[in-house]
C-alpha cells in the first residue's frame, strides 16, 4: 500500500516495482466521516485506472485508525459501488520466504543522438529485437540451468523453482536482496547449412547532420517469483521485464522535464526502511561529456518519491549513494559493517540497545599504504565516521586521507602548516572541525573527566543512537575509539559499548577481528579510569 497522494502518476510508480509486484490499492488515515473516504476512494481509483496502474475498477483501501501502525482492516471501493464496503482480509507473514528474487544485468553499446526523437525511438526498437532474439538464452550459473527464449525443452517443464533453488549457496546480502543471478546470453554461430557469404547491410541512422553517440547502457533488472511456481515461466518474465526497463530508459530520454541533458539513465534499489520489498529507482546519470548529473539536479524528483513512500523530509535515502550495493560490489576496499555477526549482549527488563543505523568502513592502522601504528588511530576514526555520511548518501566525494585531513586543520587556522606531512595526533575537536570543513557536518563534543564516569552518559549515547544514528569517535589519554552502540538497563544501570578499535593493524579478516576483540562489546573497564575523554558525536545534516 501506498500513502495517498495527488501527485501519483504512471512515470513515478509502475517503473519502481520489481516484476511480479503491482499497484492494488491505497493506504489511508481514517477520515472523519465515511463521505471524506468515499471521495478519496473515487478519487484514487480513477487516477489509477487512467494512468493504468491497475488494469479494473476495484481498489483496495488500507485503513489505520487511531495511529496504529499496522492496518486495521481494509476496504473495497468499485466504480459500481456508492461506498467503500468493508471486507475480510488476512496478513501473510513472511512472504518473502515465499518468494526467489532473480537478478539480470546486462550491459549493452547504445547508438544515438541525445537531441534527435527519431535516433532514440530507432535506437529503442533496435534493442527491443536484440531482447526478444529468439536466439537468446538465460543461464543461471548457481542452478546450472539454461533456459531458452526459443523453446521450454532445455529444462523438465515440472521442475519448480524451489527443485534448484536448495543447493543455492548461502548469502551475506540483505535477505530482502538475496538474489541469484541470471545471465543474458546470445548465439552468434549457425548451422553449418545456413552459412553464407557475408553480405554488409547498411542504414541511414541518422538523415541530418546531429553527431551521433556511442554509450554503453547498463540494464539491471529484479524479478520477483514464487519458489513453488515452474521454471518454464521464467524466460518469458526475465524478457518482459527488461522491456519494461528499455521503455522507460526511452520515456527518460525524451523527458526534457527530469532529464534535460539527456543523461544515460540507470537503473539503482533500495531498500526502504520497514520494508521487505525492493524498489527500483531510474535516474538520468551520466552526461553525453562523461560527468555525472549532480545530485542538486534530481532533488525535486527524490522529493516526491520521499512523499509518496511516507519517507522523512529530511534524511536522504534516496541519493543514489544511498542504493542497495551487493558484498561483492564494495569497492573502497575496506570491511563494511565489521559488528554485523557478532553476538548481542544479553536483553532483560530494562534493557535497551541501541546502534549504528546504516553502513561504515572499518579503518585502522596499515591501511592504503600509509604507515600510521602509533599515531594515526583518530585519523582511522574519522575516516570511519566519514565513510558512515558517504554511505548514507550525504556526499560522493572520496574519503579523505591523513595529509588531506592535516592540510584542512592548516586551512581553517588549527595548525601551522608544519602539521602537514607530520606524525602527530588528532582529537576529537579536530575531527569535530573536519566534520564541519568536509560535509559542513555539526557535531557535540561532550566531556568526561574520567573513564569512569563515561556509564553515566549511557542514557545520552542511547539517544543520540536512536535519533541521529552516526558512529561517535572517542578520545582519551593517547587513544582514539569508535563507539558503534550501546547496552544500557535502566534497572541495574549495567552499560557495555560496542567499540571498532582503529589500533588493528593485521589484515582485513572478519574472523580475526571478531575473535581478538578488535570489533567488540566491552564493559566500563576497557576506558582508563583516570583518563579524560572527550566525545564527538556527528549530528546529521537536513536533506533529501
Amino acid at each position: 500500500m501506498l500513502k495517498e497522494n495527488p501527485t501519483i502518476s504512471t512515470w513515478s510508480l509502475d517503473s519502481l516495482f520489481l516484476l511480479g509486484i503491482s499497484v492494488c490499492g491505497i493506504f489511508l488515515a481514517k477520515g472523519n466521516n465515511d463521505q471524506t473516504l468515499t471521495e478519496t476512494c473515487k478519487k484514487n481509483l480513477k487516477l489509477l485506472v487512467d494512468t493504468k496502474l491497475v488494469d479494473n475498477s476495484e481498489l483496495l483501501v488500507g485503513i489505520v485508525v487511531d495511529g496504529k501502525s499496522e492496518i486495521d482492516k481494509v476496504m473495497i471501493h468499485n466504480s459500481d459501488q456508492r461506498i467503500a464496503v468493508d471486507t475480510q482480509f488476512k496478513l501473510v507473514e513472511h512472504l518473502q520466504d515465499k518468494l526467489l528474487n532473480f537478478r539480470i544485468k546486462v550491459d549493452i553499446p547504445v547508438y544515438f543522438s541525445p537531441y534527435n526523437k527519431e535516433s532514440i525511438e530507432r535506437e529503442m526498437s533496435r534493442l527491443r529485437q536484440i531482447v526478444t532474439s529468439q536466439r537468446n538464452c538465460y543461464f543461471i550459473r548457481d542452478w546450472q540451468l539454461m533456459l531458452s527464449c526459443n523453446s521450454d525443452a532445455t529444462c523438465d517443464s515440472a521442475k519448480t523453482c524451489r527443485d534448484f533453488f536448495k543447493n543455492q549457496p548461502k548469502s551475506a546480502d540483505n535477505p530482502s536482496l538475496k538474489r541469484i543471478d541470471v545471465e543474458l546470453l546470445q548465439k552468434t554461430t549457425d548451422r553449418s547449412s545456413n552459412l553464407h557469404s557475408p553480405i554488409l547491410d547498411c542504414e541511414v541512422l541518422l538523415s541530418n547532420n546531429c553527431k551521433l553517440h556511442e554509450i554503453m547502457l547498463s540494464i539491471e533488472i529484479l524479478v520477483l517469483y514464487f519458489r513453488d511456481t515452474g521454471v518454464k515461466h521464467l524466460a518469458k518474465l526475465f524478457t518482459d521485464a527488461i522491456l519494461i526497463q528499455l521503455d522507460e530508459v526511452k520515456n527518460l530520454l525524451q523527458d526534457n522535464n527530469r532529464n534535460p541533458n539527456h543523461a544515460i539513465p540507470e537503473v539503482f534499489q533500495y531498500v526502504l526502511p520497514d520494508s521487505n520489498c525492493p524498489i527500483m529507482v531510474m535516474y538520468p546519470n551520466l552526461q553525453i561529456n562523461g560527468e555525472l548529473v549532480a545530485e542538486e539536479t534530481l532533488e525535486d524528483y527524490r522529493r516526491h518519491l520521499h512523499m509518496m513512500f511516507c519517507l522523512p523530509d529530511n534524511k536522504p535515502l534516496l541519493k543514489r549513494a544511498n542504493s542497495y550495493q551487493y558484498r561483492s560490489q564494495f569497492k573502497d576496499g575496506h570491511l563494511v559493517n565489521t559488528h554485523e555477526g557478532l553476538s548481542m549482549p544479553k536483553v532483560g527488563d530494562g534493557t535497551q540497545i541501541a546502534l549504528v543505523d546504516g553502513c561504515y568502513s572499518y579503518f585502522h592502522y596499515m591501511q592504503d599504504n600509509i604507515n600510521d601504528d602509533q599515531w594515526g588511530c583518530a585519523y582511522r576514526s574519522f575516516q570511519t565516521l566519514y565513510s558512515w555520511f558517504r554511505y548514507q548518501g550525504y556526499t560522493d566525494k572520496a574519503t579523505p586521507m591523513h595529509k588531506d585531513i592535516q592540510q584542512a586543520l592548516c586551512d581553517v587556522g588549527d595548525k601551522p602548516s608544519t602539521f602537514v606531512g607530520s606524525k602527530k595526533w588528532i582529537g576529537s575537536y579536530e575531527v569535530s572541525i573536519c566534520l564541519d570543513h568536509f560535509l559542513n557536518v555539526s557535531s557535540r563534543i561532550v566531556c568526561v573527566s574520567s573513564g569512569a564516569e563515561l556509564p553515566q552518559k549511557a542514557r545520552e549515547l542511547v539517544s543520540h543512537f536512536q535519533s541521529e544514528g552516526t558512529p561517535i569517535m572517542i578520545g582519551g589519554g593517547v587513544l582514539a575509539h569508535t563507539i558503534l552502540g550501546i547496552s544500557f538497563n535502566e534497572i541495574t544501570g549495567e552499560v557495555k559499548f560496542l567499540i571498532l578499535d582503529p589500533h588493528y593493524t593485521g589484515r582485513d579478516d572478519l574472523k580475526t577481528i571478531h575473535s581478538k576483540g578488535w570489533c567488540g562489546w566491552k564493559g566500563p573497564n576497557f576506558w582508563d579510569q583516570r583518563a579524560n575523554y572527550n566525545l564527538c558525536l556527528p549530528m546529521t545534516p537536513s536533506m533529501v
